[in-house]
């Protein structure tokens, strides 16, 4: 069922639709730090590196990355053909800042205790800040918007831009930004995992690998639905798979390295 503000006649608000957009916001928001407490009680490993964590999605995506390649995605929307071109660039650069930045955190902030509590942690900090920036604060943000445009209490053009954002919601296609996200966590555990093997093994190889790991996931993810056109499930079905390959080639590679 539907219902409509008489004060604000094209933007129709949908209570399905804003409950499974209030979770995914709520879980987006909550469950990554939720997850890293529980670590922090049943693994005593330390919230520093939670904390290090985020600081290093902070500085390497927020103050370094996404400054110049927002206005660079901007204009490749008015130039089609350098798409493609785009989001393998686009992941590349997320490869080299974000485990760059994974292993200077090592390096230089994480020196008491290289251990595999403490990678899991590392990793959650730097997923659940990505999580709260990039998809809960949003989502919860379209909510609010979409409640006020309903009520006729955003200008014209403002309640115009949230009825296109959220004319095409539906509960489920929500929950896949959830999944979304759970999937990327999942991912920055286990390529923190990896990168610990610098220390635990041996020789930059292990970084590199963390790079193309992660190189590889953001591009499949990405051209899979835009080359193969696949249905948005399907896209968030083969992230889900490839999250999964890569945590568990870190707990296998943390659970056999040596111990210090």
């Amino acid at each position: 069922m539907m219902v409509q503000d008489s004060a604000s006649p094209h933007v129709i608000f949908d209570p399905i639709a804003a409950t499974g957009l209030a979770l995914a916001a709520g879980f987006c928001l909550v469950a990554p730090i939720v997850t890293a407490l529980w670590w922090h009680r049943r693994s005593g490993a330390p919230l520093r590196a939670l904390g290090i964590g985020a600081l290093i999605f902070f500085v390497s995506q927020v103050v370094l990355r996404l400054p110049w390649q927002i206005p660079l995605g901007r204009w490749v929307q008015a130039h089609s053909e350098w798409l493609v071109p785009f989001l393998l660039f686009s992941s590349l650069a997320a490869a080299l800042f974000e485990e760059t930045g994974r292993w200077l955190g090592y390096r230089h902030l994480l020196t008491a205790e290289r251990s595999r509590r403490v990678a899991i942690m590392f990793g959650l900090g730097h997923g659940a800040l990505e999580a709260i920036l990039l998809a809960g604060l949003p989502l919860a943000g379209l909510l609010v918007s979409w409640m006020l445009a309903a009520q006729g209490r955003l200008p014209s053009a403002a309640a115009d831009a949230i009825r296109q954002q959220t004319v095409a919601l539906d509960f489920w296609k929500i929950q896949l930004a959830a999944l979304e996200r759970a999937s990327a966590i999942a991912v920055h555990v286990g390529l923190a995992l990896v990168v610990l093997q610098v220390w635990k093994r041996g020789g930059l190889r292990w970084l590199i690998l963390a790079m193309l790991l992660h190189f590889s996931i953001n591009a499949v993810a990405a051209l899979l639905v835009l080359k193969l056109q696949l249905s948005p499930s399907v896209g968030e079905l083969m992230l889900v798979i490839m999250a999964a390959a890569v945590l568990t080639l870190g707990l296998r590679l943390a659970s056999t390295a040596r111990q210090s």
